[in-house]
């Protein structure tokens, strides 16, 4: 079902992180963590969540980038505008968190899951870019955003699917999910 193959519940026996902080750029030690920031989101794609409305009047807005002038329309209608519900700008993302770093940060956890464009290698670079220690999240989020076959899948396929995340990296990259 999955593009890797996992071995049972078993194979999580010799893998241990007790003590440590599974990084996308590796295992560190909870004291290289600093100010941590427990749920952020630096790179998603919500997007899919929303379709465009129906009304031609509407879909201007739907489709306008976000800006000082609609800046009052998204606070009222924030899921109506497709650019509201995206942050996929590796570049934004590395100049808000080196802002975020300059004031003491020192780590941050991203909880993008699967179905809303977790980005393993956009979290990386952002990580080497700044020097700020990103935990990667793993597993689905609304019913929405799963994929297809979703109904299909059984808990074991699910646990799979995480536990392989986590022991041996996100969507073929070698960085890993750390919760």
């Amino acid at each position: 079902m999955f593009h890797r193959l996992y071995s049972g519940r078993n194979a999580v026996a010799n893998f241990n992180l007790a003590g440590s902080v599974q990084t996308v750029l590796g295992v560190i030690d909870p004291v290289q963590l600093g100010v941590t920031l427990t749920h952020e989101h630096l790179l998603i794609d919500m997007s899919p969540l929303f379709a465009p409305p129906e009304q031609a009047g509407a879909k201007g807005f739907y489709h306008e980038p976000v800006s000082l002038q609609n800046v009052g329309r998204i606070q009222h209608w924030a899921q109506r505008n497709a650019d509201n519900v995206q942050l996929t700008d590796v570049a934004t993302a590395i100049d808000e968190v080196n802002i975020y770093k300059q004031y003491g940060g020192g780590s941050l956890v991203d909880a993008t899951s699967i179905g809303i464009k977790r980005d393993a290698e956009g979290l990386a670079r952002i990580s080497r870019a700044t020097g700020v220690r990103i935990v990667m999240g793993a597993s689905y989020y609304v019913d929405d955003s799963h994929p297809a076959n979703m109904d299909d899948m059984t808990e074991d396929d699910v646990m799979s699917q995480i536990v392989l995340d986590v022991t041996e990296g996100v969507d073929c990259t070698p960085h890993k999910s750390g919760v």
